[in-house]
């Protein structure tokens, strides 16, 4: 399990996150960060990687991990970025194996990143360059590299922001049965309502870098919510297949 206590973070004198308190998240599920541009998701979830400083405690199984460094932190956790570096001389498949071996010294190395490409529907871009591929590819790339490594938690910074529709729930179905099959913690960074609720089986909700609602998606999201984190009046509806539907009415 993987819980934060009273975690605080923020750039120079500017606090961005106070006293975040998030319980227990679960082996095989998926826990969404929600909230406007600014509201902390970001840098809350680099906290949690240790790419960026923050007060509080982490704890993991039961150990604290607060003050392990990111290479220690690591050896549990995968962070996934919103983007990958520019400029990297190497293949899609180059960069998914290179991913692997800097965590194990697997020997079915090649065998098991082309797997992961195929899971994610792009085999076709194994040889192609990183630096020539779209933004959304680059995206399946980088997700390629986080899961190939098989981590225990997985920091998803905005998986789907460059993504089109269909691209988009075919990799939040993917990261559904991967987390699930591996029993993984992972915790993503979401814009769309819809995708959270369909996909996610906790939301937390932040604004001005607190939490403002935490629980499962029908409870966590209520009109109150969406206007506190949002500013607009909207309606929470099922559709007819039983799905949540956030219904955005007007700005507040």
């Amino acid at each position: 399990m993987l819980s934060v206590s009273k975690l605080s973070a923020g750039y120079g004198k500017k606090a961005v996150l106070t006293d975040i308190d998030i319980l227990a998240m679960q082996p095989g599920t998926i826990t969404a960060f929600l909230g406007q541009n600014g509201a902390g998701k970001s840098t809350l979830l680099r906290s949690l990687a240790g790419l960026h400083r923050a007060s509080g405690t982490l704890s993991f199984s039961g150990e604290d991990i607060s003050h392990h460094s990111p290479a220690q932190r690591a050896r549990a956790i995968t962070y996934m970025p919103q983007s990958l570096p520019q400029r990297v001389a190497l293949t899609v498949l180059e960069a998914t194996i290179g991913a692997l071996r800097a965590s194990s010294r697997d020997p079915d190395a090649v065998k098991r990143s082309l797997a992961v490409l195929e899971r994610l529907g792009i085999e076709k871009l194994a040889m192609a360059q990183l630096d020539s591929l779209s933004g959304g590819q680059r995206q399946l790339a980088s997700l390629a590299q986080a899961l190939v490594r098989k981590p225990r938690v997985l920091l998803l910074d905005e998986p789907t922001s460059a993504l089109d529709v269909a691209h988009q729930i075919r990799v939040m179905r993917t990261i559904r049965e991967i987390t699930e099959e591996q029993q993984i913690i992972a915790i993503a960074v979401l814009h769309d309502l819809g995708l959270a609720c369909r996909w996610c089986d906790r939301l937390v909700m932040l604004a001005g870098g607190r939490v403002v609602s935490d629980g499962e998606p029908q409870v966590a999201l209520t009109p109150s919510v969406l206007n506190q984190v949002y500013g607009v009046t909207g309606r929470i509806e099922r559709c007819s297949r039983g799905r949540i539907q956030v219904l955005i009415d007007e700005v507040a």
